[in-house]
């Protein structure tokens, strides 16, 4: 009988160190996470630069192949103004996606 009367204490004076025990494994699990997700973000983020420089260079590829064929079949004044007037297109369209 005497020892089911001791448990009690027992269990109240391991609590602080077993408190501690799960704060350090939490706070250890944390980090490990952090680190895991700042590498994930890392490769994401090369990933996403990388198919951005891709595209650019099809774009610049495709304005290219395009300029020439226009050149070719309407002339180099036509194709130049066909060609500016779609940069300025463009620039006018970014700006007003970056406006709220």
């Amino acid at each position: 009988m005497r020892e089911g009367l001791h448990a009690p204490v027992i269990e109240q004076n391991s609590l602080p160190a077993i408190r501690q025990a799960i704060r350090e494994e939490i706070a250890t699990l944390r980090v490990e996470l952090s680190a895991e997700l700042r590498e994930a973000a890392k490769k994401s983020d090369n990933r996403l630069a990388g198919l951005l420089v891709k595209a650019a260079r099809l774009a610049d590829i495709g304005q290219r192949m395009t300029y020439t064929v226009m050149a070719k079949a309407y002339g180099v004044e036509f194709a130049k103004s066909i060609l500016e007037s779609a940069q300025e297109r463009a620039g006018k369209d970014l700006a007003q996606q970056d406006t709220p």
